[in-house]
């Protein structure tokens, strides 16, 4: 940063990288899932009103997902994000039932699945679809579920996943200081 002349500021921006893998939108949703099953069996025993969800029941999706093990076509990546973004309805749905306990309603992952999902797909008043462009710009995302601060990022040429932070220096008038006796 260029020293600001007295009295003056200077200001400038810089970006720093998010430590979470950079996600496309099919498998930020997926491993939202994901995030989301693992501290519900962390935090507790199976309750029945909270069911297995389809996409995400098996062992292998409560693990790291993989951009290389999604579906290749485009139709069937459309398919397979709808079958995750069903299971994340009716798991929302499931939520919302008396019998589930206050603490689990409030749990920061299911925050986190709610705007994901409000994100991603259609209102499920609506049908709850996999949106064709997410309803906002990619600035604005969760790119993560892991770390929900960090957003796509873009000065000139650089693009990144993380936080702009931006500096500034102020340059006070120095002072005349005298000692006295």
């Amino acid at each position: 940063m260029a020293e600001p002349p007295e009295g003056g500021n200077a200001t400038c921006s810089t970006h720093v990288l998010a430590k979470v893998r950079a996600l496309n939108r099919t498998l930020c949703v997926a491993q939202t899932m994901v995030y989301v099953l693992n501290v519900r069996i962390a935090r507790s025993p199976p309750i029945g009103c909270v069911p297995m969800c389809q996409s995400s029941g098996s062992s292998e999706m409560r693990e790291r997902l993989e951009h290389e093990r999604l579906p290749k076509e485009e139709e069937e990546r459309r398919q397979y994000a709808n079958q995750v973004g069903a299971d994340g309805w009716m798991l929302l749905d499931a939520l919302e039932a008396p019998a589930t306990p206050d603490w689990m309603k409030t749990l920061p992952a299911i925050s986190t699945l709610r705007t994901m999902w409000e994100q991603q797909f259609e209102a499920r008043e609506q049908g709850g679809q996999w949106r064709p462009e997410p309803a906002l710009p990619a600035t604005q995302l969760i790119n993560s579920p892991y770390d929900l601060d960090a957003r796509n990022g873009k000065k000139r040429a650089t693009f990144w996943t993380g936080y702009k932070v931006h500096f500034t220096q102020t340059c006070e008038s120095s002072r005349s200081t005298t000692d006295h006796p």
